[in-house]
């Protein structure tokens, strides 16, 4: 049993990710979402996220958090402290 991920499994005496899942930064990310693989067509299923060199990071204006791509200034994203965003 792999406990400190819940999308790896006990391969072989080593935990390893899932099937559809990739290794990105000792997690596994699900392919398709952000730091996962880009899927088939080079898609990513984070509408925030976009497809570069095979895998899906977010676009300019949102930023990964908690896996997801949350666009700058919304709750829930970067602001720049002003209080106007």
């Amino acid at each position: 049993m792999c406990l400190r991920d819940t999308n790896s499994e006990c391969m072989g005496g080593m935990c390893m990710c899932k099937t559809n899942f990739t290794l990105v930064g000792g997690v596994c990310r699900e392919d398709g979402s952000t730091g996962g693989c880009c899927n088939a067509g080079n898609t990513c299923t984070d509408e925030l996220a976009v497809c570069t060199d095979g895998l899906c990071v977010c676009s300019m204006n949102s930023t990964a958090i908690s896996g997801w791509c949350i666009a700058d200034g919304s709750v829930g994203g970067f602001c720049d402290g002003t209080g106007n965003d």
